[in-house]
């Protein structure tokens, strides 16, 4: 069962929270479509090593091929794009007028053009 196979991992007790966390928001994900889109937001929101748990596990999950996947993932890593790889950051934000909960609002949506390709960094 699922709780075996995250407990099996071997990561500290506070990475098996986030796992199981986002597992248990995630039942809806089933037969979900691993496109390079979905590996690039889950890691880019995640982090690389919690994203690649939490794909890993969704693998599971869902029967497919973690390899292939894996594959996928050597294949787009350099595109994964988190808020502190941008161009920009929350001080250029705050310059435009910008106050509070809107900088992380546009910082996110900045991170989700650039993984879409609708804008460069």
């Amino acid at each position: 069962n699922k709780d075996e196979y995250i407990n099996s991992l071997k990561i500290s007790n506070e990475k098996k929270k986030i796992i199981m966390n986002y597992v248990n928001n995630s039942i809806s994900m089933k037969n979900k479509q691993f496109d390079d889109l979905f590996l690039k937001k889950t890691l880019s929101n995640y982090g690389l090593i919690n994203g690649y748990f939490n794909i890993q596990y969704l693998c599971y999950y869902n029967n497919v091929d973690i390899l292939m996947i894996k594959e996928k993932i050597n294949n787009i890593i350099n595109e994964v794009v988190s808020i502190s790889d941008l161009d920009v950051n929350g001080n250029d934000i705050k310059s435009l007028g910008y106050n509070g909960s809107e900088i992380g609002i546009i910082l996110n949506g900045l991170v989700d053009q650039v993984l879409t390709g609708k804008v460069k960094n």
